[in-house]
């Protein structure tokens, strides 16, 4: 069976079209693909204004998201892993595209970090501790290289943490997934 599109005039398979109650045959009068065509253009041309009622929607209720993430903490942060997993490429193409067109901001953060390693190794270290250090560094390297997933050397104490800041010192870094590094961020998770 077939039917006859009113957009494009193409005649295509029923299963081309949408199913609709309040037609006479019970599909839609367009075929999927000039129904995706519309709907794209109508996005294109509301785009704007779209994003602007959501930002003013999202400024008005900022306390109320806000309470809802904390009351709901446990279903926000698995909506979150969720997300990032079904959208690691998009995640990864934004970010390269952001940092493409934000070399500022990219050095800016990089020499932050630098600066914070510098700030946060004391004089004091001895050559042995400084060998302790390569040594972690070198394990999670072979870590990487054997297990095939990323391996990294945290800093059990962030050293730029939002409450508490670490030093740069053998008795503060630990060999973990990056996986786990990165949902830790820069906060201090007691063991």
């Amino acid at each position: 069976m077939s039917k006859v599109c009113s957009k494009c005039g193409e005649s295509k398979p029923i299963e081309a079209f949408n199913k609709r109650m309040q037609s006479s045959d019970g599909f839609n009068p367009r075929c999927r693909l000039c129904v995706s065509k519309y709907q794209k253009q109508i996005y294109q041309k509301h785009k704007e204004k779209v994003k602007e009622s959501v930002k003013a929607y999202r400024e008005q209720n900022k306390e109320k998201i806000k309470e809802y993430k904390i009351q709901n903490r446990e279903k926000h942060n698995e909506y979150c892993r969720e997300w990032h997993k079904a959208n690691s490429e998009k995640r990864q193409a934004y970010s390269k595209e952001y940092h493409k067109n934000n070399p500022d901001k990219k050095r800016h953060n990089q020499a932050k970090r630098r600066a914070a390693h510098i700030q946060r190794t004391p004089r004091w270290l001895t050559d042995d501790d400084k060998v302790l250090i390569q040594r972690k560094y070198t394990l999670a390297q072979k870590k990487t290289e054997t297990t095939g997933e990323m391996w990294v050397v945290d800093h059990i104490l962030p050293l730029r943490g939002e409450f508490v800041s670490g030093l740069h010192v053998p008795a503060n870094l630990r060999v973990i997934k990056e996986s786990t590094n990165l949902r830790k961020y820069n906060k201090f998770v007691p063991v």
